[in-house]
């Protein structure tokens, strides 16, 4: 296990790539170090100075001609940062709301969305940061991108129809489709597969056929859990994978029958990544929790794989990249292998 220590405490889930990780840290910096080297490349402020209420957000990466761009998000600003130098290229301004980077899933521009207690706006921006396209959805509540559309949701509540729909905007002609309505008590953005949507709701997991033909199911977790996940759940194979608490569930993708339960040490915070098993079927699910532990946990089984406790902060991320994954905590970034975490 590689590791770098920072001089301030870590705030963002790690951005890896092309031989360099960016990362966003208390005193409202982006840093850059080198996954190889471990040492640092650059340390950038953002806006007018250090401090609170200058801390990013969300921080990611995209390619433009032969170099990359560090995308950093503070406060009410988006900013393009050049990857060799930090220098600020570019900014774009988002007035009136909170706004958030969205999860890239489309190639060459990214999407952000904004809005205070909704999506009042979302942007489709270029890596040079040449805006493409600008919506100002009504009734939005979450954004998310998929690749060749941004879908849209309006949750129950706050809709004219009072329940929880979906629709989508296409990038970047801005062709909007009708809206469809979700299962009762959707929280998050769906994941689509084979013509259904998966969804999470507040008390598990839900799926929604698009056509006549598909089987429309819920699944119900045990307990009550504080966390609402936004993040749509993830499909693995033939089942469905969601985090409840401190319960990792997997569910037929079929019929919403429950297949394992996995319960972790703490709440499960941060994303949850998938990697193949090398020479084994099955994929590992990789994810940390509020009391400094990482897994990794057979998609097949349930079983743990191996686990690797930093005991102190929460864990941000994992991100993986490669063979290795990613995770900050505290004042420290650390690489590990996605076989396991090596020893001596």
């Amino acid at each position: 296990m590689d590791a770098y220590t920072h001089d301030a405490a870590l705030v963002t889930a790690p951005a890896p790539g092309r031989g360099f990780v960016a990362f966003g840290d208390e005193l409202g910096r982006i840093v850059l170090v080198g996954q190889d080297s471990q040492a640092l490349a650059w340390a950038v402020e953002l806006g007018d100075g250090p401090g609170p209420a200058e801390v990013p957000v969300a921080v990611g990466r995209i390619r433009q001609g032969k170099q990359d761009v560090v995308l950093a998000m503070a406060k009410d600003t988006l900013y393009g940062l050049d990857r060799e130098s930090g220098e600020k290229r570019w900014s774009e301004l988002f007035p009136g709301g909170r706004a958030r980077l969205l999860p890239q899933a489309g190639a060459g521009r990214f999407l952000v969305a904004a809005g205070d207690s909704g999506v009042d706006t979302v942007k489709a921006l270029s890596p040079n940061g040449i805006v493409l396209m600008e919506e100002r959805p009504g009734g939005a509540t979450l954004a998310w991108d998929e690749g060749d559309a941004v879908a849209l949701y309006g949750l129950e509540g706050r809709t004219p129809s009072g329940r929880a729909e979906r629709w989508t905007v296409s990038v970047p002609d801005g062709e909007e489709s009708a809206a469809r309505t979700l299962p009762a008590g959707t929280v998050s953005a769906a994941t689509e597969v084979d013509k259904h949507l998966h969804v999470h709701t507040r008390r598990g997991v839900a799926c929604e056929p698009l056509t006549a033909e598909g089987e429309r199911w819920e699944f119900a977790a045990d307990g009550d859990s504080v966390n609402v996940d936004q993040e749509p759940p993830t499909v693995v194979e033939d089942r469905v994978v969601f985090r409840y608490g401190e319960a990792l569930y997997a569910v037929s993708r079929k019929y919403g029958g429950r297949l394992w339960k996995f319960v972790a040490d703490g709440q499960i915070t941060g994303r949850l990544s998938t990697a193949p098993r090398a020479g084994e079927e099955g994929s590992l699910l990789l994810f940390g929790t509020d009391q400094g532990t990482l897994y990794a946990v057979d998609s097949r089984s349930g079983k743990q794989v191996w686990r690797h406790a930093m005991p102190g902060d929460p864990v941000h991320g994992p991100v993986l990249d490669g063979d290795l994954l990613y995770a900050a905590q505290g004042r420290t970034l650390y690489a590990l292998d996605v076989a396991g975490p090596r020893r001596g």
